[in-house]
């Protein structure tokens, strides 16, 4: 779901009589709830509080302290490829080198490649193709070689 589309469901919501919305999709969870616990008198204009729950719904993700994060160094959408019909820069098992580049992230209709800052193996990919991200948000998570 992207931006536009989220900011016109929350206000399509907002202007409804529902008090409660829940959305899935992929690894993405929109949950919704209006306090009507706040609603005024008629005489004065009712304000309903929302509570805005989005998160990343990921329960196969990896748990390990020796992985490294790969973040975010801008918001905009990423790419996990450099064209459509062309293979993902990486991908869980990929073996990386400081300096790989591991996607792309348009932002003002320009193209910033994403190096990888450490030498290892990728062990999960944190977002989908195509979604925006902001800025510092992880986008992969590396096994660092060990040192030898």
């Amino acid at each position: 779901m992207n931006d536009e589309q989220l900011n016109e469901l929350l206000t399509r919501l907002e202007n409804s009589s529902i008090d409660e919305f829940e959305l899935e999709q992929d690894d993405f969870k929109l949950k919704i709830k209006k306090n009507s616990q706040n609603v005024m008198s008629s005489d004065e204009t009712s304000v309903r509080p929302q509570k805005l729950e989005i998160s990343n719904k990921k329960e196969d993700t990896v748990v390990d302290e020796d992985l490294v994060e790969i973040k975010a160094p801008l918001v905009g959408v990423v790419y996990l490829s450099p064209a459509e019909d062309q293979d993902k820069y990486v991908e869980v098992g990929s073996k990386i080198k400081s300096s790989d580049t591991v996607c792309l992230i348009e932002a003002m209709k320009m193209f910033n490649e994403v190096h990888a800052e450490i030498d290892g193996e990728i062990v999960e990919v944190l977002v989908t193709n195509g979604t925006m991200v902001q800025y510092d948000q992880p986008l992969f998570k590396v096994r660092p070689n060990e040192v030898k």
